[in-house]
């Protein structure tokens, strides 16, 4: 479950990278009823503002569904971050990758995306966290982040 505060504070925590940028958001914000009914507990969206997405951490990478939809980053601790674009984004494989499962580095490019021309259409991205066993708190806050510049998440490890 992710715990919401007013500001984000690494603190003693893991600060994880946002991978996207825009505005934070909780889940219920979605305009989509699949994401916003609130059964994803470890989950927030992020409104698009612009159109590339970076690794967050070195792991490995995979995507999936039409055009890339879906992105699975997963650290070696366990942690995971699974990233879905809604399904009006179009993604280009700006790194040419050769297979859909691959190792990325903090940073990274993975993928560029076009946000669609509307400008009153607002774009959402999913971000489904599944922690390793041992973080015992997740927490983010509302707020304009800038793709591998802010912390997206910082993670509480258990003592």
């Amino acid at each position: 479950m992710i715990t919401w505060h007013s500001t984000l504070s690494t603190g003693d925590g893991i600060a994880i990278s946002s991978p996207l940028t825009g505005y934070v958001l909780p889940i219920t914000s979605h305009p989509d009823l699949l994401y916003n009914a609130n059964v994803l507990t470890a989950a927030l969206c992020i409104q698009l503002t612009q159109g590339t997405l970076l690794a967050p951490f070195n792991g490995v990478c995979e995507l999936s569904l039409l055009y890339h939809r879906r992105i699975t980053i997963k650290h070696r601790s366990g942690l995971t971050l699974a990233i879905e674009l809604g399904c009006e984004m179009h993604s280009r494989n700006i790194a040419q990758w050769q297979t859909n499962v691959f190792n990325v580095v903090a940073g990274q490019p993975i993928l560029a995306f076009d946000l669609p021309a509307n400008r009153r259409q607002k774009n959402y991205a999913t971000v489904m966290i599944s922690p390793p066993q041992s973080v015992n708190e997740i927490s983010t806050s509302q707020r304009a982040v800038t793709a591998g510049v802010d912390a997206l998440l910082v993670l509480q490890k258990n003592i």
